[in-house]
């Protein structure tokens, strides 16, 4: 995966897609990310697009409200490292969806609804993190 995220920043799609079809011929298997937070006592945790936890209408409101927030005070968002089957010019919108449905973004919603405000909020990741998620 780490070659495939140095192809990414060189913008050789080629190479990706290489790496790629190696790994899926030899079987190798990609570790799925996801991320814990710990609230009253309890670990949640989340994937990518995770739809399992019952207050995803919250959490996905609160992460529209933040996100709203930091694109008014000029943030945008980072897609290069982007590995997903979205083609760069064709739909930059989908990258920046999908960008907001990452692992750990919706923990940090998670967090900020059901902590008083200051409250430090401790995000565990079990690989990587991206670089548009570092800068949120």
């Amino acid at each position: 995966m780490l070659l495939v995220m140095c192809y990414a920043a060189a913008a050789n799609r080629h190479l990706c897609e290489n790496v790629e079809l190696l790994r899926k011929e030899n079987g190798a298997k990609k570790q799925p990310g996801c991320t814990s937070i710990e609230l009253k006592n309890e670990v949640q945790r989340f994937v990518v697009d995770d739809q399992d936890h019952p207050p995803m209408i919250e959490i996905f409101a609160e992460w529209q409200r933040l996100s709203g927030l930091m694109h008014d005070d000029g943030h945008m968002p980072c897609t290069k490292f982007v590995q997903d089957d979205v083609e760069e010019e064709e739909d930059k919108e989908e990258k920046v969806f999908h960008f907001h449905h990452h692992s750990k973004k919706l923990a940090i919603a998670l967090g900020l609804i059901n902590t008083a405000p200051s409250t430090p909020l401790q995000i565990i990741k079990n690989m990587r993190v991206c670089e548009d998620c570092h800068n949120y």
